[in-house]
């Protein structure tokens, strides 16, 4: 019997001593699962934190006003602002009409108040009248006929006509303004200079008349000329008018230019002539525009 118990423990010890390791080694191993699955839930919640935009470092504090997006967007505003200030913006009132064939009104006033609309504004029907004229030279085709009859009447008179220019673009007017205000200054271009998309000659309506000669070429001698007063007297006939008077200055804007005619139509022309008056701002009763706004 007693061999019998010493043979039974020692298989017991025997078996422990290969259980007892495989026990531990379970052991670890449950802890370790444990450990892992610990971590991964605190991890898990720390992501989900930061997701939410949580800082225990930041204080959340109440916007005043003029803070975030509003203050952003008045600081954009003012710089667009101060974009815009930096443009000159042409006086609005009174503005060209057209009519539907986008030509601007044969009364149309442009002047040192209304500035011609849009600034681009070239007219759709320009060409070359059949007169004597510079290369290049080109005007409404509704003042041509009217341009060549007054060229032909002036000739079978004995004297003789040339067209120096009619229709200038904004960006040419631009540069032989910005040339005046180089040379003469500002204040004194601005008398005898219209500012770019103020000048009657972007209509397409306005001509300066020369002689062949060149005699007094765009100088206001040239109305003492045969040729210059020919053309005070008798432009009207054709719908023209001398649009800047030895005594229109204030209401016009300009110094006298005799040379400078503008087509505003024969029924108009004629009225203007012998109502007497003084400028088309106070034919067409428009304020004077001496200066501009």
């Amino acid at each position: 019997m007693q061999r019998l118990f010493s043979t039974i423990r020692k298989q017991v010890i025997s078996r422990w001593k290969l259980v007892l390791p495989l026990c531990f080694l379970l052991i670890l191993l449950l802890g370790s699962g444990v450990y892992a699955l610990s971590q991964s839930d605190s991890t898990q919640n720390t992501v989900t934190e930061e997701d939410a935009g949580y800082d225990e470092d930041v204080v959340v504090y109440p916007l005043e006003e003029g803070d975030g997006d509003d203050e952003q967007s008045d600081e954009t505003e003012d710089e667009e602002q101060d974009d815009e200030a930096q443009v000159v913006t042409p006086p609005t009132t009174p503005q060209p009409e057209t009519n539907s064939s986008g030509l601007v009104s044969l009364l149309v006033l442009v002047n040192k108040h209304s500035a011609i609309s849009p600034l681009g504004y070239s007219p759709s029907n320009l060409t070359a009248p059949n007169v004597t004229k510079r290369s290049g030279a080109v005007i409404d085709a509704r003042a041509s006929g009217a341009l060549e009859s007054m060229f032909t009447d002036a000739s079978n008179a004995g004297l003789s006509l040339m067209l120096s220019n009619a229709f200038r673009s904004y960006s040419t007017q631009q540069g032989l303004y910005n040339n005046y205000v180089a040379r003469d200054g500002q204040t004194a271009a601005d008398t005898y200079s219209a500012r770019p998309g103020h000048s009657e000659h972007q209509t397409g309506l306005a001509a300066d008349i020369i002689v062949p000669s060149g005699t007094c070429s765009l100088e206001a001698c040239f109305g003492d000329l045969p040729e210059g007063k020919w053309l005070a007297e008798n432009s009207y006939k054709y719908g023209f008018i001398i649009r800047y008077t030895k005594t229109n200055k204030s209401e016009a804007g300009y110094t006298y230019e005799p040379w400078h005619i503008r087509y505003i139509g024969v029924s108009d022309a004629t009225s203007y002539y012998q109502s007497g008056a003084s400028s088309l701002e106070s034919y067409l009763g428009k304020p004077a525009a001496p200066d501009y706004l």
